[in-house]
């Protein structure tokens, strides 16, 4: 489990203006609906406030629906979609049973704004914050409940959101019931077995012993033991999960309905772990009066137990003395004791019996609900009423013990006692008209409604002495975000070949001055469908070309926290900032759609550029008196550039054997164009808090390291010995160097899926190119001192077998590795049985292997490390399963 209270609660109230926007609404580009076939491009796709043909889209996008989904024991939405979007990275903040995942757009280009893509769930509006696990947008939710997921990218695809969709959109939509069908019932069973793929590199117990004879005093050298246990295979076990699924669906005289359950019990690889989760779900979509009022309603029920060990309880693993046996001779776990017996006064713990211990956990709830009511008025059918109402409620009450070493008699330690809930209020009312202009060769589709909606958030901590349980600091909160909006849109088509859309959203924020709270985002998209024009009709090769290409400017928010009325005291650090104002992300993007031989390829090329203006940074303070240590101000720019290329090809389609091939790839290039200058002192490096030695600087990358240059000697690291990088002749803290960065420069996906008869074969591969990442383990413990405890000896990292360091060297450029990886994300076999029981139920099953094998150059445990922070970590499972599907 995370450290919860240290995560940064962001909020911010928005009051948008009553401006009228005309806009379109730019939908994606569906991607195949159906297993081993490549889209018809005349296919139609459902995003925000309506429906829109793909030759229509002008904006960029892409959708992935449910038999495309990633394979395996898949427990979140976004472990669907990992490695298949063009330009959006996922990485999971951890390996651990139910962890959340930080999902960001490669165009992103802020150091303080909000970075995340908006989340839209079956209409309702949800942040997206994956800091704060309890309460994500995306927790608890079922993926075996999800039919497809929408990725909108740049503004045309956005601008109706504003500065909420600055960060691309992301589109969950829900399973339903078909109309005019019989009951279906479909069961998913599948059983995994987890396993530890690699361990952290430490010294094994001879190793160890020849360290601390040698170097160690006298008293460090009588705490060196006989035995040779190896933490790692004493704490980390074989896991076994189960996912069960059971849905059924059909029509009942006018109403086709949908109703599911589930239960996941996923067991961690590490002892004591798991994640648990009872689901329910349930959507109605009737019509009435020959389809002109059509009601759709999404409910769900969740309920979530986790029990996962804090992040200091897995770094005691890996440094517990190795020479020690799990077991004292009195059959208890062996802890370090003195002459009376009792543990010694912050002694380590043993890590079997700190985790076996553990209480560490959260328990969760989450009731969302969604109602839409359409009415396609009888005297004007080209006009349409909605109404579409949300409510979204989660619960998260948790306990964390952190503590690794013997408390002290007579003494206590505090242990953590928290609880958050969220509620989210969305009622949206709108118009939509679309009818043709036949004498004009055209189409215009209409928008205008209202959107309000109120997130409440309640959070509270407090601490609990142990022993004794008397209750210690701690505190409360409650924030209110409000989100008010009157929104438009017009969408105009002409001759059936030539499109555009525009949009406008004026935004206001309490975060800035009175002045300053005003923001209006504007949009502009065109598209040109080249396929349908006299001179390229009816080609044998190339069977669809659209360009299209779109400009934006939208506003983002710095992350800050809500006025907070319950807090008592002040502890105020930053000064506060009456020129604050927003930040100004201006994109342009030009693209084009191919489709060649029919549907056998289907390719779609992006190209982008965004800046980043009126920057929004933290920056230290200059020396003074006021008692502020930072100030958030607007200054400089910074912009991102590149490519996003999608393909599919249908390689074999035959009537027993097919073959389907798609790629991804991004290419981007950003840096800190100017730095920022202003009245509070600007210095060259900004302060960035998710990584000390993270810096911006201009000219170079964003979230770039800064390092000592290590000397070397025949190729060994020097210790204490660095490059004089300004040749003062002098060594000191401006002898470090700006060098790489934890941003990849590329991410690349492939899968295939075939089929030939009954049985099928899918793997999926996904790499990120040209990402850094701090081997902190390494640097922290990768040096002789570090064995020396206060009470006890600590392991080292085996990478002081190869430099020899005596002592730490802080920032040294040797740690700073490249994180470069290729990882084979599943590889699946199934066989399709067919019919069964006397032909009415179909019978399929696979068999899964997750995260088979990973080629890197890195030296830790894994190279796909969030900001860049290769700490120890819940390592990453591997996972073999096996699924039962029955459909009746």
């Amino acid at each position: 489990m995370p450290n919860v209270y240290f995560a940064r609660f962001r909020k911010t109230i928005f009051l948008s203006s009553t401006a009228f926007t005309l806009a379109a609404l730019c939908f994606p580009q569906a991607s195949a609906a159906r297993q081993n076939t490549v889209q018809d491009v005349s296919d139609s796709v459902q995003v925000g406030y309506g429906l829109q043909k793909k030759q229509q889209t002008t904006g960029a996008s892409q959708t992935i629906s449910a038999r495309q989904f990633n394979q395996g024991l898949v427990v979140s939405p976004q472990q669907l979609i990992s490695g298949q979007i063009a330009g959006v990275q996922i990485t999971g903040l951890s390996g651990a049973p139910g962890a959340d995942f930080l999902v960001q757009q490669y165009r992103n280009a802020t150091l303080a704004g909000r970075n995340e893509p908006l989340v839209v769930l079956d209409g309702v509006l949800l942040e997206s914050e994956a800091e704060e696990e309890l309460v994500s947008a995306l927790a608890l939710l079922n993926p075996q409940d999800l039919a497809s997921v929408t990725f909108l990218k740049d503004a045309a695809a956005t601008g109706m959101y504003g500065s909420r969709g600055v960060n691309g959109v992301l589109f969950l939509t829900s399973k339903r019931g078909s109309e005019n069908r019989k009951l279906q019932v479909d069961f998913r069973s599948q059983v995994a077995l987890s396993t530890l793929p690699k361990k952290v590199d430490v010294l094994s117990a001879e190793e160890f012993r020849q360290v601390v004879t040698q170097r160690g005093t006298q008293e460090q050298k009588s705490r060196i033991g006989s035995a040779n246990t190896d933490w790692q295979d004493v704490v980390y076990e074989n896991a076994v999960s189960h996912d069960q699924h059971l849905s059924l669906g059909g029509t009942i005289g006018f109403l086709p309905y949908r109703v599911a359950v589930g239960y996941l019990h996923q067991n961690g690889i590490l002892t004591n772990s798991y994640f648990k989760r009872k689901s329910a779900a349930l959507t109605l979509n009737p019509s009435f009066f020959e389809d002109h009022l059509k009601l759709d309603v999404s409910l769900k029920g969740i309920k979530g137990e986790t029990r996962s060990p804090h992040q200091r309880l897995i770094n005691a693993v890996v440094n517990f003395n190795p020479t020690q046996p799990v077991y004292g001779s009195n059959g208890e776990y062996f802890e370090w004791r003195d002459g009376a017996g009792k543990p010694e006064a912050f002694a380590p713990l043993n890590p079997l019996g700190l985790l076996e211990r553990s209480t560490s956990g959260v328990d969760s709830e989450r009731k969302f609900g969604n109602a839409h009511l359409a009415y396609r008025l009888h005297f004007l059918p080209a006009l349409t009423a909605h109404i579409n109402l949300g409510y979204n409620h989660q619960t998260a009450d948790g306990r964390d013990n952190n503590y690794t070493y013997a408390i002290p008699p007579g003494s206590s330690i505090n242990v953590a006692e928290f609880g958050h809930t969220r509620k989210n209020r969305q009622t949206e009312f709108y118009l939509t008209y679309a009818a043709p202009l036949e004498k004009l060769k055209s189409q215009v589709d209409l928008t205008a409604g209202y959107s309000a909606q109120k997130i409440t958030d309640k959070f509270f901590l407090n601490s609990v002495s142990e022993p004794g349980g008397n209750l210690g600091s701690g505190y409360f909160y409650e924030t209110n975000d409000a989100y008010k909006a009157f929104f438009g849109s017009l969408q105009y088509g002409f001759k059936g070949r030539y499109f555009l859309t525009a949009s406008a959203r004026g935004d206001q924020s309490p975060l800035f001055a009175e002045q300053n709270r005003d923001f209006t985002s504007k949009a502009l998209g065109l598209g040109w469908l080249l396929s349908e024009e006299e001179f390229l009709k009816n080609q044998p090769v190339l069977s669809y070309l659209k360009l299209r290409t779109s400009y934006g400017v939208q506003g983002n928010t710095p992350l800050l926290p809500s006025f907070n009325p319950f807090n008592t005291g002040t502890n105020s650090s930053a000064y506060p900032n009456p020129d604050l104002t927003w930040e100004k992300t201006t994109s342009f993007n030009l693209g084009a759609d191919v489709g060649l031989w029919g549907t056998r390829i289907n390719a779609s090329l992006d190209l982008f550029l965004k800046k980043t203006d009126d920057l929004l940074s933290y920056r230290t303070f200059p020396n003074t008196n006021n008692g502020f240590s930072y100030v958030l101000a607007n200054g400089g720019e910074a912009q991102t550039k590149g490519g996003e290329v999608s393909l599919q090809y249908l390689a074999l389609d035959s009537e027993k054997t097919k073959w389907v091939l798609a790629l991804n790839a991004s290419y981007a290039k950003n840096k800190l164009v100017s730095g920022p200058m202003g009245a509070y002192g600007a210095r060259t490096f900004l302060l960035a808090f998710s990584n000390p030695r993270y810096v911006n600087t201009p000219g170079h990358e964003l979230d770039a390291y800064s390092v000592y240059v290590q000397k070397y000697n025949n190729g060994s690291p020097v210790e204490g010995q660095y490059e004089d990088v300004n040749n003062n002749g002098t060594f000191g803290p401006e002898d470090q160097r700006i060098y790489h960065s934890a941003r990849p420069k590329s991410l690349l996906g492939f899968t295939s899926q075939a089929t030939y008869n009954q049985w099928s074969l899918g793997f999926m591969v996904r790499a990120q190119l040209g990402a850094y990442a701090y081997n902190r383990h390494a640097a922290e413990t990768g040096f002789h001192n570090s064995f020396r405890n206060s009470s006890g000896l600590q392991n080292l990292s085996s990478s002081v077998l190869e430099t020899n360091f005596n002592f730490q060297q802080p920032f040294s450029d040797y740690y700073l590795e490249n994180a470069s990886f290729l990882r084979m994300e599943y590889i699946s076999v199934g066989y399709d049985f067919g019919k069964i029981l006397q032909d009415k139920a179909q019978l399929n099953l696979t068999a899964t292997v997750q995260n088979a094998f990973v080629l890197t150059g890195y030296s830790g445990q894994d190279p796909e490390v969030a900001y860049g922070n290769g700490t120890v970590q819940y390592p990453r499972a591997r996972t073999f399963s096996l699924t039962l599907e029955v459909s009746l």
